[in-house]
């Protein structure tokens, strides 16, 4: 069934606005030329937002370098080491002083040394007033001497042990201050390691602000969302545009529609999906085509529906108000 007054019409047509406020900078698309989808059509001042990502991007390399070079973690877990190793060193001068300031050993030792030494002189002075001659008294002063410096040696050691006995609470309180030093060190290396992930957080914030910075420069833009042919600039180089307005017309040539009028009584909307076909002047073989509508509104007067099909144009050859032959293969 043929349908008739029927016309190629465009199907994709787009009025390209802009999504920014600004001066509009660029528009190298002119009425005539044909587009690709999201070629460039025109462009807003960019300054001040290019200025934005460079100094987004600053920020992003600062935070990653901060990172890279961040050594807190390691350097407290140093100082946790450290903290340990005196904490144990104190704890080991506390338990010496305490060995020695228990033991009596020394002060034993001395007694009696200074014992057997009072004996022998005993000894040696009741045979010299028996035999005069038989010790010298350079012997008895020898033996009075040695005497004395086992006493001295006994004194000593009373005195070493009762300073051993002051040292046990200086020792005891390094020991506390160690102890109060290392849980410092361990907290400044939990806060170092804690610290890492906010750093990492820190760099993905700032990676985040850069393709912020990055789209806003990107919405400064003004492309087409279709491939087809400008055929309006409806803004010029220099003019302000506010977002949602219009920069330029695009209309879309790679797909098409063709209308046309047809008996109601023939088609119906049961022929959507049908296929057809469309005949150009200077053309031998018809372009394939597929209903996609029909009109459920009957004209009165003459009993016809609108009836319209998608046709593929990739060479772009067929041009839209063109007059055409359309035919519908209906059952």
């Amino acid at each position: 069934m043929e349908a008739v007054n029927a016309l190629l019409r465009v199907r994709d047509r787009a009025d390209v606005p802009a999504r920014d406020r600004g001066v509009l900078e660029e528009l190298p698309a002119d009425a005539g030329q044909l587009l690709d989808a999201g070629q460039l059509v025109g462009r807003l001042d960019t300054l001040e937002q290019r200025l934005a990502r460079e100094a987004a991007k600053i920020d992003l390399n600062t935070a990653r370098l901060e990172r890279e070079v961040d050594m807190a973690a390691e350097i407290a877990a140093v100082a946790v080491d450290e903290a340990r190793q005196r904490l144990e060193q104190a704890t080991a001068a506390v338990a010496v002083a305490r060995k020695q300031a228990e033991s009596d050993v020394a002060v034993r030792q001395a007694e009696n040394l200074e014992r057997i030494a009072q004996e022998e002189l005993d000894r040696t002075l009741a045979t010299r007033e028996r035999f005069a001659s038989a010790v010298s008294q350079l012997e008895v002063a020898r033996l009075r001497a040695d005497r004395d410096t086992h006493r001295l040696e006994g004194e000593a050691a009373q005195h070493t042990r009762a300073v051993d006995t002051l040292k046990v609470p200086q020792l005891e309180s390094t020991v506390a201050e160690n102890e109060q030093a290392l849980r410092k060190a361990s907290l400044q290396e939990q806060d170092a390691v804690r610290r890492r992930p906010l750093l990492d957080l820190a760099v993905e914030r700032l990676a985040k602000q850069l393709e912020i910075a990055d789209a806003a420069v990107k919405r400064r833009e003004v492309r087409s969302p279709l491939a087809g042919l400008v055929v309006e600039r409806v803004k010029q180089p220099g003019e302000w545009v506010e977002p949602g307005e219009t920069v330029v017309r695009v209309v879309g040539l790679d797909r098409l529609y063709v209308e046309g009028y047809a008996d109601a009584a023939a088609v119906s909307g049961e022929a959507v999906g049908r296929p057809a076909r469309v005949r150009v002047a200077g053309r031998d073989t018809p372009v394939p085509a597929v209903v996609t509508f029909v009109s459920p509104d009957i004209d009165a007067i003459n009993q016809q529906v609108l009836v319209r099909a998608a046709l593929d144009n990739p060479d772009r050859s067929l041009r839209p108000g063109e007059k055409v032959r359309f035919t519908i293969d209906v059952p």
